[in-house]
C-alpha cells in the first residue's frame, strides 16, 4: 500500500510529465480550435522536450540522493544510537553525583 507522502509525490511527478507529454502530442492535432489554443498558449515543441529532459534530470539526481541516504541509513542509525547511549550514561553519572556534567545535552 502506498503512503500518503509517496502518492502525493508520484501524483505531482505524473502530473508534470503527463502535462508535458500531452502538450507535445497535441501540438500537431487536426482539431483547429485546439491547434489555435496550443499555438497561442503552449510552449514550442523544443521547449517541451527540454522541460521533459529537465524533469528526467531532476528525477535522476533525486534518486541518487535517496540511494545515498538509504545506503548510509544503518551507519547513521548506529552512530546516533551510540551517541544517545553515551549521553544517557553521562546523565546517569551526573544524577548519581559521581561526575560533573561537562558536555551540553
Amino acid at each position: 500500500m502506498w503512503s500518503r507522502q509517496r502518492v502525493k509525490w508520484r501524483g505531482s511527478r505524473l502530473t508534470s510529465v503527463c502535462l508535458l507529454q500531452w502538450t507535445l502530442l497535441h501540438s500537431t492535432t487536426r482539431n483547429r480550435k485546439l491547434l489555435d489554443a496550443m499555438h497561442n498558449h503552449a510552449p514550442a515543441a523544443d521547449d517541451v522536450l527540454g522541460m521533459l529532459l529537465d524533469v528526467a534530470d531532476v528525477e535522476f539526481r533525486l534518486r541518487e540522493v535517496y540511494e545515498g541516504l538509504l545506503a548510509s541509513k544503518e551507519e547513521r542509525w548506529a552512530a546516533s544510537q551510540r551517541a544517545a547511549v553515551e549521553a544517557v550514561a553521562e546523565l546517569g553519572e551526573f544524577f548519581s553525583g559521581s561526575k560533573v556534567l561537562c558536555s551540553p545535552i
